[in-house]
């Protein structure tokens, strides 16, 4: 059982909102990220890793730090300042460049700072002034609570992403059937394109490379020998074999430039819809950073619940001694 007069004492009450908080923010990047990686940018689960890597050491890094600096700082101070490294990362995470790596690493270590820096002295600021049994279960309870966070961000962000996903493969496909409609080729060869792009986006590679020739040898000269057969009901039947054959040489190769022309609107529509399409997925994961914006925001407030610098030193003191 969960002895609820922790909740009466106000600066437990703050390290259990900044637990469970500062968990979900954090779990949603560090689970959706490298999904965005390995689904969109198609890079191997390996490299996927390797580029949320900086979260992992810039909270190994700052989190000793913070402990130490909030006998000279204070708990307001501490906390506000990690909660707003980490709404700066989300409104990095909301508006930079996916594509640009250098920039996203950064952020990465930008959202990972801001965890370490309240994650360090959460452990003391929950103790407060409990002593005995109390003590014990303050500490206990703050583990369940940040478990509780992380369970919130994989429900919530997790479903959410999903949702999103399925409306950007709906708005992709039709961009994709409105897009191959304006193709001056025949429907047959409209379909093939439509259902190359479609079965690119189910596959998880909307990016995937399509040849940029969509005409095999046999259709080519299918189509040079319709042509030439139609060319040749608009001359007499004495022509010679001679004639015949410079006939079928300019057929030819006014088909060749036809084709020519057509790969090339098609080669066009493939990347403008191939643009769009990754575009659509990499906004049905960063509006999720979006939207968490304003929620980030209100978080940096928690640092009221906290006691002011003298307090903290006092605090800190007193846990200190019943540790001891």
């Amino acid at each position: 059982m969960i002895p609820l007069q922790l909740f009466t004492n106000r600066e437990f009450t703050g390290s259990a909102l900044t637990s469970l908080t500062s968990n979900v923010f954090l779990v949603a990047v560090t689970v959706l990220l490298p999904t965005f990686f390995t689904r969109i940018q198609s890079r191997s689960e390996l490299i996927a890793a390797l580029l949320v890597t900086p979260i992992t050491v810039a909270i190994f890094i700052f989190s000793p730090i913070s402990a130490l600096l909030i006998k000279r700082l204070g708990a307001r101070i501490i906390i506000a300042g990690g909660f707003a490294l980490m709404f700066c990362s989300y409104v990095l995470f909301a508006t930079i460049n996916m594509n640009n790596i250098p920039i996203v690493i950064a952020t990465c270590a930008v959202l990972g700072s801001g965890y370490g820096i309240i994650v360090g002295p959460i452990t003391v600021l929950a103790a407060s002034n409990f002593t005995g049994d109390l003590l014990t279960s303050s500490q206990s309870v703050i583990g369940v609570i940040r478990q509780i966070g992380v369970v919130l961000a994989v429900a919530i962000y997790v479903s959410c992403l999903y949702s999103n996903l399925s409306t950007a493969r709906s708005d992709s496909v039709a961009f994709i059937q409105s897009t191959v409609q304006k193709i001056d080729v025949p429907h047959d060869v409209q379909k093939q394109i439509e259902l190359k792009a479609i079965t690119a986006l189910d596959s998880n590679s909307p990016s995937e490379d399509f040849s940029t020739n969509h005409f095999s040898s046999q259709e080519i000269n299918n189509m040079i020998e319709g042509a030439y057969q139609q060319t040749l009901t608009t001359y007499q039947s004495t022509i010679s074999e001679q004639q015949k054959q410079r006939i079928h040489d300019t057929v030819a190769s006014s088909v060749r430039q036809q084709i020519k022309k057509l790969n090339r609107s098609i080669n066009t529509a493939i990347a403008s819809i191939q643009q769009y399409a990754k575009s659509r997925y990499t906004q049905a994961f960063t509006s999720l950073y979006y939207f968490s914006i304003p929620f980030v925001a209100i978080s940096v407030c928690f640092f009221i619940l906290f006691p002011r610098k003298q307090q903290d030193v006092k605090l800190y003191r007193t846990t200190s001694a019943d540790s001891e």
